[in-house]
């Protein structure tokens, strides 16, 4: 599934591929249904995909007249194409909310980023497939409730974890360090207290976080802006007996990434190929890196 957040007449596209043999074809082209006409509602910018829903995000499309609110739009396959089952907007239509500006979903649970919402705190909602539609359960506000840290730029959600990014967080006096929050769903969709995770080597400015993805024994979590040169790719376990523990530091195979202002943009991750998008000064580069055996 591929995102084209101004495709189609600048409302934005969800393109779906399937692959036979060792060719990609463009199966089904997926177009908002928002307001008619609306152009920039980013929709399909932010999209996640768990192998049955589809979640899009469009979170500068007009609610009723308000601006960039935001939606966000489920969809199954019927058999024969991908279907909507599910419009939703948020518990607070918001100006400049931007519901939708993250979106993550795995089996009957589903997370739904507002990212300049509440005096740019940053909220996520949390979502339930009841059987018919996609329900709104609860509302998660950032934990230690400071504006302006980026919660919930990025979410990510594998069974009943979830993950959320608090980037510019300030940790143990270190402005904009950065951290994220791993949460357990209960089985009505709702959280429990998350857990906090800071950088192994909090720096200011790191904004560790900026980048994170979760598998099923695994969460891996990177920061924006590198120290010494060294971008670094952090992977955690979680037991509820023994909490967050560091398990593999992945650090950047490019020698001059800070020189160079390489931050990460992207991770993703299968639980043993970990991917790597970095950026910057015109230029990018995709690192691989692979689990080895210990």
């Amino acid at each position: 599934v591929v995102g084209a957040g101004f495709g189609g007449a600048g409302q934005g596209q969800a393109r779906i591929y399937r692959r036979s043999g060792e060719t990609w074809s463009l199966e089904q082209t997926i177009d908002s249904t928002g307001p008619s006409g609306q152009h920039g509602a980013t929709f399909a910018e932010y999209l996640d995909y768990d192998g049955t829903t589809l979640v899009i995000g469009a979170h500068q499309e007009y609610v009723d007249g308000t601006q960039d609110a935001g939606a966000t739009y489920f969809y199954q396959f019927n058999g024969s194409q991908w279907a909507e089952v599910s419009r939703v907007v948020s518990t607070d239509v918001y100006w400049n909310g931007y519901f939708g500006s993250s979106v993550a979903v795995h089996g009957n649970f589903a997370a739904v980023a507002s990212n300049d919402n509440f005096n740019n705190r940053g909220i996520v909602e949390l979502l339930k497939w009841n059987g018919d539609d996609w329900t709104i359960v609860e509302t998660l506000l950032p934990p230690d409730g400071v504006a302006d840290d980026a919660f919930g730029q990025s979410v990510a959600l594998v069974g009943n974890q979830l993950l959320i990014n608090q980037s510019l967080a300030t940790v143990n006096g270190i402005e904009d360090a950065g951290c994220a929050w791993l949460y357990e769903l209960n089985a009505d969709g709702t959280a429990n207290e998350p857990e906090r995770i800071i950088s192994p080597t909090p720096h200011m400015n790191e904004e560790f976080g900026r980048v994170i993805d979760l598998s099923s024994d695994g969460v891996f979590i990177g920061g924006g802006r590198p120290m010494d040169g060294m971008l670094t790719i952090a992977r955690f376990s979680w037991d509820p007996a023994v909490g967050i523990t560091l398990t593999h530091r992945y650090d950047s195979m490019e020698p001059n990434v800070e020189d160079d202002f390489m931050p990460a943009r992207s991770i993703g991750t299968d639980g043993q190929t970990l991917m790597v998008g970095l950026t910057g000064d015109g230029q990018g580069v995709v690192q691989a890196y692979y689990a080895a055996d210990d």
